[in-house]
């Protein structure tokens, strides 16, 4: 990896989140591996390459993570979202939104 951006020193693990990222992308292209399973895989890498390489002390890290690193509001407006949709598309509305602007369009 550092040769890629000239020689600067890079941290192993962003090396290394950097090679999972990259290749987490092409495995979810291919569709080899459930999107659910993949992304728990990759973070469970990359956590723990930050623990092993002493980037992330593992007696702070879950209070950082629930304290810190979740942002509930963001996580509660996605949920409300996904319970709209679904209720929307459930009772038909967005297809009718869908057909209707298609005959107008």
């Amino acid at each position: 990896m550092p040769q890629l951006i000239g020689n600067r020193n890079v941290a192993p693990v962003l090396s290394i989140s950097a090679l999972v990222l990259i290749s987490i992308y092409i495995v979810l292209s291919l569709e080899i591996i459930h999107r659910g399973s993949l992304a728990l895989l990759g973070a469970t890498v990359i956590v723990s390459a930050a623990i092993g390489f002493g980037a992330l002390q593992p007696e702070e890290s879950l209070d950082f993570i629930i304290e810190e690193a979740i942002g509930f509001n963001t996580i509660g407006l996605l949920l409300g979202m996904m319970v709209i949709v679904a209720i929307l598309g459930e009772t038909g509305v967005i297809y009718w939104v869908g057909t209707y602007y298609d005959t107008i369009g």
